[in-house]
């Protein structure tokens, strides 16, 4: 399911989607053309440093992180021009 974003002051869509983690409607900087952005799900370091963890406490089981899209970097994709129009990386947060 698309996410819609809300549009800004000047009444446009964003420009990318870093930050999202569900499709979402936008403007291609690319190509111009309004449409869903299709996700592709990457490993980044967040992947690896998780994967290492869990292999401290769990042995070779720790190796599932891997395959858990959770813990993958999310990479925007436009399906009308083919191009990245934005990257969520997973990152440690602290409050």
């Amino acid at each position: 399911m698309a996410q819609q974003i809300d549009l800004d002051n000047e009444n446009q869509l964003p420009l990318n989607t870093n930050g999202f983690t569900d499709s979402a409607v936008i403007t291609c900087f690319h190509c111009d053309q309004i449409g869903e952005t299709k996700l592709i799900y990457q490993r980044g370091m967040w992947t690896y440093l998780m994967c290492i963890l869990m292999q401290c406490i769990c042995g070779p089981l720790g190796s599932v992180v891997l395959f858990m899209n959770d813990c993958k970097d999310i990479y925007h994709i436009c399906r009308n021009c083919k191009q990245v129009v934005g990257i969520t990386e997973k990152q440690i947060k602290f409050q």
